[in-house]
């Protein structure tokens, strides 16, 4: 039968072989395959002549190639990004300007039609309160002016 201890799961990344003995202690980038200081002293080591050394090598400059090709892709898609958000950006800052101008135009031509029909409208509201004061009043309605146009005047209640 087996005790308590050695069905229990380890809660960090040290694993116990057994209480009593002594502990031997593997952590997780190890294991996982990160650096660690046995690969750097075989890689450093006098037997670099060995098959087991020479392949070790031969891994380490491949993930060092592959890290570096890497590097080089995510740096080119990183700058082809980076312009296509620069023309986007410029394209929608020219695109702003041209309706900010064509925003203004509308706004000063409204501007100028207004103060003509006010202006227009003043003009004949003078011309009509002056008719009304003269007295003016046609009571056909059908007067012609020297040209032959036709002349209407109006009564103004107050």
């Amino acid at each position: 039968a087996s005790s308590p201890e050695n069905q229990t799961t380890p809660k960090s990344a040290t694993f116990n072989n057994s209480s009593k003995r002594k502990r031997t202690t593997v952590t997780v980038g190890a294991a996982i395959g990160g650096p660690s200081a046995s690969v750097a002293a075989l890689m450093e080591s006098p037997q670099t002549n060995t098959p087991r050394s020479s392949r070790l090598r031969d891994l380490k400059l491949h993930i060092d190639r592959s890290h570096s090709e890497i590097l080089k892709d995510f740096d080119s898609s990183h700058s082809r990004l980076h312009k296509r958000f620069k023309i986007q950006s410029q394209a929608c800052q020219q695109v702003l300007d041209e309706t900010d101008k064509e925003y203004k135009k509308m706004t000063q031509r409204i501007t100028e039609s207004r103060e003509a029909m006010m202006a227009s409208y003043a003009e004949f509201m003078a011309d009509a309160q002056t008719t009304a004061s003269r007295g003016m009043y046609s009571g056909d309605g059908n007067s012609m002016d020297s040209q032959g146009s036709p002349i209407f005047y109006f009564r103004l209640i107050r």
